[in-house]
């Protein structure tokens, strides 16, 4: 549904199963979605739209943008702000593009919602430019830098390069994203994807900074344009006093002010998935070999096709299930406890083999 006056429409995607005993759990018939820890209630809301774990990528497309994009090819401003944790599915719900060598131009059951969005715009027959932008430090960086000749400006003043068809439009996402990630903390920064459409409509896609990685740099700069974001989206009439001084608030202006009816999406994603694996690779590029680590997985004896809240069973983007964490974490070294009550034992063990 659009939003009314200038208020986003709030939509809340969840990455653990609901009808378990998981931490996140959500009704989508009556837009209802929860989290909890043991007895006591984190939240327990209703909101404009809320979209099951087990939503394929195209519904969860429809669910989330298909609204904005409609509205920016009509020539207006759609706008999706896309939030989450490190462990959530946002990284993959915004930016996920197909495997290498695969999907080519036409749109695949991969794309997230940014490769999706242009692939179906040019399928329409609408003449497209993108822009690209990270924003870490609010330092801008332009991931299309050198990719070809500008057209114009995009978001904090990101080179807008004029996308010919599907092929050439995944190509430059796929480099984008490369750079991107050569960030010293991607998790850290925001990205800003820009998609100008013919007859003047404009699609913004933002993938925000990890909430929980962006805490750790409380008393940076970092974290300024986050705080400005949230303090804006709790209160939509009141804009924060330092959002002119902040490069994502200021990229938002627009959408947030609700200038010429623009349509904005707030999108949450609620849960987890491969931190774990994560967690490893880090372990294997950083790790000392004189310190030994141990580990434990949860939630390893659901059934088949349950999907849970437990670190053992959620599964996000083909990561996440137990096994693979198992693997990942003897590929890294890590010792491994089949128990939480063999846990000390196991660190001993660990602690006097070397």
């Amino acid at each position: 549904m659009p939003p009314k006056s200038n208020r986003p429409t709030v939509v809340v995607k969840v990455d653990a199963g609901e009808g378990s005993s998981s931490v996140v759990g959500c009704n989508a018939d009556e837009r209802k979605a929860w989290a909890h820890r043991g007895a006591q209630i984190l939240f327990s809301s209703t909101f404009d739209a809320v979209l099951p774990s087990s939503l394929k990528p195209s519904l969860v497309y429809a669910g989330v943008a298909e609204a904005a994009a409609a509205h920016a090819a009509g020539g207006g401003l759609g706008c999706v702000i896309c939030m989450g944790l490190q462990a959530s599915s946002k990284g993959s719900t915004l930016g996920q593009l197909p495997a290498a060598g695969g999907g080519g131009a036409r749109e695949s059951e991969e794309l997230g919602v940014v490769a999706r969005a242009v692939v179906r715009l040019l399928a329409a027959g609408h003449t497209l430019s993108l822009s690209a932008v990270q924003l870490y430090f609010e330092m801008p960086t332009d991931l299309l830098d050198g990719d070809g000749e500008a057209v114009g400006d995009g978001p904090c003043g990101a080179r807008r390069l004029a996308v010919a068809d599907g092929g050439a439009a995944l190509a430059l996402l796929a480099r984008a994203a490369e750079r991107a990630a050569a960030c010293a903390q991607p998790s850290s920064a925001h990205l800003v994807y820009s998609i100008g459409v013919d007859g003047g409509g404009e699609l913004l896609l933002v993938e925000v900074a990890a909430t929980d990685a962006i805490a750790a740099l409380d008393k940076t700069r970092a974290n300024a344009s986050l705080h400005a974001l949230q303090r804006w989206l709790k209160k939509p009439s009141s804009k924060p006093a330092d959002a002119e001084l902040l490069l994502l608030p200021r990229c938002l202006r627009a959408a947030l002010d609700g200038v010429g009816d623009a349509r904005t999406t707030l999108v949450v994603c609620a849960g987890g998935g491969s931190a774990e694996e994560e967690a490893c690779e880090w372990l294997k590029a950083n790790g000392d070999p004189s310190k030994p680590v141990v580990g434990f997985i949860a939630g390893t004896t659901a059934p088949p096709g349950r999907r849970m809240g437990h670190a053992g069973a959620i599964v996000s983007g083909g990561k996440g299930t137990a096994a693979a964490k198992f693997e990942a974490m003897e590929d890294a070294g890590v010792h491994i406890s089949r128990s939480p009550a063999q846990l000390g034992k196991t660190m001993l063990a660990a602690m006097t083999s070397k």
